[in-house]
């Protein structure tokens, strides 16, 4: 898959198949909540969320389904909340004649000094979108 990347904004480094060091900015949650879901739920790096309960059990549901090597085109997204500490960000893709979405929860965490994804509500749920020019196109 794809992902954005920015100068600015991140992943500045890359640890394995560990894309991590995003800033510490609205932005730089944009670019980490992709990059942290493809990295848990693709390449199996559990670090890449916050500790919870939630967390442990989509790791292992994602961990016993057949890996794909097609993943969804990402075109754009919308900040649907921030803060210092937390972001969710909601990103849209073309299928089909159509567009769906998921929203991601991100947090800062403080050890890693880097964002992280907030699994403690469940699994992204994908949905159709029905406004994509309600979303800034991902560039």
């Amino acid at each position: 898959m794809l992902l954005p990347v920015s100068a600015e904004h991140g992943p500045a480094k890359m640890d394995g198949d560990f894309w991590r060091c995003f800033s510490h900015t609205p932005s730089g949650a944009i670019f980490a909540g992709l990059t942290l879901l493809l990295d848990i739920s693709g390449a199996g790096i559990i670090e890449a969320a916050v500790e919870s309960p939630e967390r442990d059990q989509l790791f292992e549901q994602w961990m016993a389904l057949e890996q794909t090597s097609e993943y969804p085109v990402i075109s754009g997204y919308r900040i649907m909340d921030s803060s210092d500490d937390a972001a969710s960000v909601e990103y849209i893709g073309p299928a089909g004649s159509q567009y769906v979405s998921t929203r991601v929860d991100l947090l800062w965490d403080e050890n890693a000094n880097d964002w992280r994804l907030d699994l403690s509500s469940g699994e992204p749920a994908w949905d159709i979108a029905t406004d994509p020019s309600a979303y800034t196109d991902l560039k």
